[in-house]
């Protein structure tokens, strides 16, 4: 979208997985702590849910470096990471084994714009960090037939993605992980029917095509111009 002072990326070439894991590395080893650096000697933080997942990278244009990054975790042999911790109400299970229902999960935010030294977060203090990947992930979920999405956080993030009138629904009992969070699951077509009736202005950003771009659409055109010339 024009004069956007970010722009999402799916991470579909191995140049934009490595920007991905490595600015994960950032967070979930150097800053939070949360993992354990060494288990990474290339600097690539990844787990066993990453080959069934969906990669998105958040940058400003002006900017090299990536600064937030979000994936999407597709159901393998009808479980999820949240299945982890065994929290999960009836229901939620029933709908993750019938189909059409993924996991968000390593949202997390490099503040400082990618200036060396930034402090980084799992939870975006910038809103608007939050929307951009969360709408990255709504749009491509709905363009693969996902209708639902679950998280697995702390009461701070579900607050703020309350006040994008986003229905979050509890899908179990609350659990210990990182501090305490809580199991929700959206429904993606009443989650953009309701943010576009309680909050209009949002009309224009609600679009597939202001969502995200593939890096291997970006890479191609960079290459074709390079040929070209």
């Amino acid at each position: 979208m024009r004069n956007d002072p970010y722009e999402v990326l799916l991470a579909d070439t191995r140049e934009s997985l490595r920007d991905h894991f490595r600015l994960r590395y950032r967070v979930y080893c150097l800053e939070t702590g949360y993992e354990n650096p060494a288990q990474f000697p290339n600097r690539e933080e990844r787990d066993r849910y990453d080959p069934h997942a969906v990669h998105f990278l958040l940058r400003r244009p002006q900017v090299a470096e990536s600064i937030g990054a979000l994936r999407l975790v597709l159901p393998v042999d009808g479980s999820l990471p949240v299945d982890e911790h065994g929290i999960l109400s009836a229901d939620t299970r029933r709908l993750i084994e019938a189909g059409g229902v993924a996991e968000v999960s390593r949202v997390c935010h490099l503040r400082g714009d990618g200036v060396p030294g930034g402090r980084s977060a799992t939870l975006p203090d910038d809103p608007g960090v939050l929307f951009r990947l969360l709408r990255a992930a709504f749009f491509y979920s709905l363009e693969t037939d996902i209708e639902k999405l679950l998280f697995l956080i702390r009461p701070a993030m579900a607050r703020m993605i309350g006040r994008m009138a986003i229905p979050l629904e509890r899908a179990g009992d609350g659990c210990d992980h990182r501090g305490v969070r809580y199991p929700y699951i959206v429904d993606l077509h009443q989650a953009v029917s309701d943010m576009l009736r309680e909050v209009p202005a949002l009309a224009r950003h609600l679009r597939p095509s202001a969502a995200y771009r593939r890096h291997s659409e970006m890479t191609y055109h960079r290459v074709a111009m390079r040929l070209a010339s």
